[in-house]
């Protein structure tokens, strides 16, 4: 059975259609499938959550920048670190709540995805 923390980060692929540019979808589609597959494994694998945890510190930077071209960079900032904040919080559930709470997560860090992703594409110079 899929669990339902690897389900939801699919939620992200959603903002592919106003994606700002090819590269940012495909950070987008890269960090989808690295998130998806450390869920998947149980988060046992911590090659997967190297390159997952790596992938969205490129995504927060790349959000940065996009913000600051755009001028959108106080919104990138405050989104990227409210995420930041509820992710934190997440890790602190006991196991058998964190599943809901992470779930939770993703969606919300989804909606953030798609907010900036349309930001960003309807700033663009």
């Amino acid at each position: 059975m899929i669990p339902l923390t690897a389900l939801t980060t699919l939620a992200h692929l959603y903002s592919l259609q106003v994606s700002p540019s090819f590269a940012y979808s495909s950070i987008i589609l890269t960090n989808t499938g690295l998130s998806f597959l450390w869920h998947l494994t149980e988060e046992q694998n911590i090659l997967i959550a190297f390159l997952d945890h790596g992938v969205a510190m490129v995504w927060a930077l790349t959000d940065l920048s996009y913000g600051y071209h755009t001028g959108n960079l106080f919104e990138a900032f405050f989104l990227n670190f409210l995420i930041f904040i509820l992710d934190g919080l997440t890790v602190y559930k006991d196991r058998d709540s964190y599943e809901l709470w992470h779930s939770a997560w993703h969606l919300v860090s989804a909606c953030k995805v798609f907010v900036l992703a349309s930001l960003f594409s309807s700033s663009q110079v």
